[in-house]
Formats: structure tokens, C-alpha cells, sequence
């Protein structure tokens, strides 16, 4: 089992990999263009209220509040 600085260093390169991917860039915003067109975003719920963010921002707020 790996440890947390093994892991983390994984983390860094894997990041720094997603960032120097221009393809994978191009598809994620390919994506999000194309789920937009189906209201995505308004597909998510936090607390039984619909959410007007990203999943990501929701994650987020929920460290900070909880």
C-alpha cells in the first residue's frame, strides 16, 4: 500500500499530465458545451434545493460549511 507522499506525488504528476493534454482539454470543454445544450448544470441538487454550479464548486462549499 502506498503511502500519503507516494500518493500525493501521483496526484501532482497525473494533474500536471491532464494539463499538458490539449486533446483532453478539447473534449472536456466539448462536453461541456454539448451538456449545456440540456441544461446540465441544473441537473444537480444540494440539500433538496437545485443548484445553479458545477459539482465541483458544490464540493467545495461543503468543506468550508461542514
Amino acid at each position: 500500500m502506498k503511502n500519503l507522499n507516494e500518493f500525493s506525488s501521483e496526484l501532482k504528476k497525473d494533474a500536471q499530465g491532464m494539463h499538458d493534454d490539449c486533446k483532453l482539454q478539447d473534449d472536456a470543454f466539448s462536453v461541456l458545451v454539448r451538456a449545456d445544450r440540456h441544461r446540465w448544470i441544473h441537473q444537480t441538487n444540494f440539500a433538496g434545493i437545485p443548484a445553479l454550479q458545477l459539482p465541483q464548486d458544490l464540493f467545495a462549499i461543503q468543506e468550508i460549511v461542514f
